[in-house]
């Protein structure tokens, strides 16, 4: 199989989209987060650990991209 490496801006529009990415508290999650909000999407952030959780999302929205939260610690199972 030919693999065509893909850029950010291969992303179609997300407009009206709602993704949840998982281990987005960093690396190719957080990345992930960034990339979907910056094509219009709305994002939900999902980590283990609320406080880093909630960095990511404050690290995207200083980015002006509002459309990202945090899901609760409580709908993750440990």
């Amino acid at each position: 199989m030919n693999r065509t490496p893909r850029a950010v801006t291969d992303i179609p529009p997300q407009t009206g989209k709602l993704a949840v990415v998982t281990g987005a508290n960093s690396g190719i999650g957080w990345h992930a987060v960034l990339e979907l909000a910056r094509a219009g999407g709305e994002v939900i952030v999902a980590a283990r650990s609320e406080a880093k959780g909630r960095d990511a999302v404050e690290g995207v929205r200083r980015g002006h991209l509002p459309r990202v939260s945090i899901v609760r610690r409580n709908w993750i199972s440990s």
